[in-house]
């Protein structure tokens, strides 16, 4: 898929849906899943370092079992360590893991500027109830996908959300940090804004496909209200190259 481009998209399109994933762009969660995995392995006599399992949650997200497991041990054991992962978590972790650094602000500011807001992830409706509840997110919210609304359904999570809000892809971007999330975006033909320093393999989010990228969710709050008026929440997408890099984050990476 080519890399999202500005201009490709039409200057009637109103994107007034902000799709965001739960872990990486509303919880700085990925220390305490990987801990997470590290204890539901200790059973099968296998313990992955928490560098690789990090490396590996950063490219695939937090659900996504870390390898190492021989075909057979993952046969075997495979269900019973990820229900004990999940377990883990969310008795132990889920109650200490922390915000992303102006998550709840920017999710605030989003709703403030009359956007619709819907929070994704592949864990457990559970998991993301009680995370929305204790950061006082649940109000602010429009919709939520979990686990549940991918069995057996819509497996793209991005359009899942889309399709709750009874909405098309023409309507939406996604903020992330990570390159699980942009990933998942450009899978689901959805512009990404990047509010992280760069992840590697790239040196910037643009090689990536990124449609446009800020230093932290600090720097994207700063400029929201000229990149998305509640007037036309999408006016900046439209405004020619000068005057969008004049108002987005002093080094912006607009792909060109």
């Amino acid at each position: 898929m080519n890399a999202v481009r500005v201009d490709e998209h039409p200057v009637t399109a109103v994107r007034h849906i902000v799709l965001m994933d739960l872990d990486g762009a509303v919880l700085d969660s990925s220390v305490q899943h990987a801990l997470a995995w590290q204890e539901a392995f200790s059973p099968c006599g296998f313990r992955p370092s928490q560098h690789q399992i990090l490396a590996h949650i950063a490219q695939h997200g937090p659900e996504s079992m870390p390898p190492g497991l021989s075909r057979e041990h993952l046969r075997v054991y495979g269900e019973a360590v990820r229900a004990m992962y999940r377990a883990i978590y969310t008795r132990y972790y889920l109650p200490v893991v922390r915000p992303v650094s102006e998550a709840v602000d920017l999710i605030q500011d989003l709703k403030q500027q009359g956007l619709q807001v819907a929070v994704t992830s592949t864990g457990s409706a559970t998991v993301m109830a009680i995370a929305l509840e204790r950061l006082g997110l649940s109000a602010w919210v429009d919709a939520t996908v979990t686990q549940d609304d991918l069995n057996g359904g819509q497996p793209d999570r991005y359009r899942a959300a889309l399709d709750k809000l009874r909405a098309s892809v023409e309507e939406a971007i996604v903020i992330g940090t990570t390159l699980y999330s942009l990933r998942a975006a450009r899978r689901a033909d959805l512009p990404f804004i990047a509010a992280a320093p760069p992840v590697p393999p790239y040196q910037t989010w643009a090689e990536a496909g990124a449609m446009a990228s800020f230093a932290d969710y600090a720097a994207l709050r700063a400029g929201l209200h000229h990149l998305l008026p509640a007037s036309a929440p999408d006016a900046w997408l439209t405004q020619p190259a000068g005057q969008r890099q004049r108002v987005l984050h002093p080094q912006p990476r607009v792909v060109a």
